[in-house]
């Protein structure tokens, strides 16, 4: 399979890109390298030249089963139950890997590959996310995270039980799209007032109506069928303003893997984000009324477009009590998703104090009101 290794043109070993800096590093022998030199040296892989694309009736969005453009150079490749095998440039050992990655290194001279196959044609990005946090900066990440979680063991320390930590490009598609909505409320304002016999409270009703158009940006989806949606959603926001033309070095050193969730499957859960975020910010114009219920509500997302891109994660896993405990860390924010573990016997003291000291409390206030009283 055509692939691709960022080579050191000063000592001949790896390219990485590194995070901290920005940059791409030689590790061998320190040498960095700006973006437009390695540009120079190994080509934009065509960036800049993808469009955004249209959603509609008429729209013809790549599908995840399409276009694989293998690119033969004379090594053999085999495809078996999802899994393809070809040869490592650098030191002819068999790899293995799924159908859908983009990118992996050498599992016997670590070198990082690209599979280009899986970046080009229908499968190329429009643009990538560099990560800004380098692999100590992600575990520095998710330390912080557990030691803010005041139910977690004390022996608890997945930065010494760490089983595993890879960068991830994951695959997004980022919606953009207007919206009409007309929404209809009934409102309510109570008035209370009393004389001298009784207490009386007036109840008005209203019908009320907001109608207007909103525009969104940059609403991602991922479009890998491995990654969990809650994870991918609770690692947000990404700061896409810093989003660049896509090229594949800033894949060296990293795992990637191309979508494999098509944008047609993708977009109704964009569309209910987008729907369910209207629906507030229309509520919100609501004000002055004692209650206030929806009554009915149109919304119509019209004009939508979308990008391929790859946005940075890292994911951690470790074990605890035999049981895998799994991390996600925005590569760029450092905001962490994962499920940690709870010592059962602080959630149940946790529980009896907050039992406890109200019923001391109205004890002692009982008792109070009996000696005085």
């Amino acid at each position: 399979m055509d692939q691709t290794q960022y080579k050191c043109p000063n000592c001949g070993d790896v390219i990485k890109f590194a995070p901290a800096s920005g940059e791409f590093k030689c590790d061998a022998c320190d040498s960095v390298f700006p973006k437009a030199t390695i540009e120079a040296m190994f080509g934009q892989d065509g960036t800049g030249n993808a469009q955004t694309a249209p959603i509609g009736q008429d729209a013809q969005p790549p599908a995840a089963g399409q276009g694989t453009g293998y690119s033969w150079q004379g090594e053999e490749l085999e495809i078996m139950d999802g899994v393809v095998s070809y040869a490592c440039k650098s030191c002819g050992a068999e790899v293995v890997a799924d159908v859908n990655t983009a990118a992996t290194k050498c599992p016997y001279c670590d070198n990082p590959i690209v599979l280009n196959a899986n970046v080009r044609g229908v499968y190329q990005p429009q643009q990538i996310l560099p990560f800004k946090l380098d692999k100590k900066a992600a575990i520095n990440a998710l330390v912080k995270h557990y030691k803010s979680c005041k139910y977690v063991p004390p022996v608890f320390n997945p930065e010494k039980r760490l089983d595993e930590v890879k960068g991830i490009y994951v695959p997004f598609w980022l919606f953009d799209s207007g919206v009409y909505a007309d929404v209809s409320y009934e409102g309510t304002k109570v008035r209370t007032w009393s004389d001298r016999n009784y207490n009386y409270t007036e109840t008005s009703y209203y019908n009320i109506r907001r109608q207007g158009n909103l525009y969104f940006r940059n609403i991602p989806t991922d479009a890998s069928a491995k990654m969990e949606d809650e994870y991918m959603d609770a690692l947000e926001p990404f700061h896409f303003q810093e989003l660049q033309p896509f090229n594949s070095a800033y894949m060296s050193g990293f795992l990637a893997d191309k979508f494999d969730v098509e944008v047609n499957e993708a977009f109704p859960r964009a569309q209910e984000r987008i729907k369910n975020t209207t629906q507030d910010e229309f509520r919100k114009t609501v004000q002055g009324y004692s209650s206030v219920r929806p009554i009915s509500s149109a919304i119509n997302p019209a004009n939508s477009s979308y990008r391929y891109v790859m946005l940075p994660v890292w994911i951690l896993t470790t074990k605890y009590e035999n049981k895998i405990y799994k991390f996600a860390v925005n590569g760029q924010t450092g905001e962490v998703a994962g499920e940690l573990p709870l010592d059962k016997k602080k959630v149940m003291l946790h529980r009896i104090l907050y039992t406890a000291i109200p019923a001391v409390v109205m004890s002692a206030a009982y008792w109070l009101w009996q000696a005085f009283s």
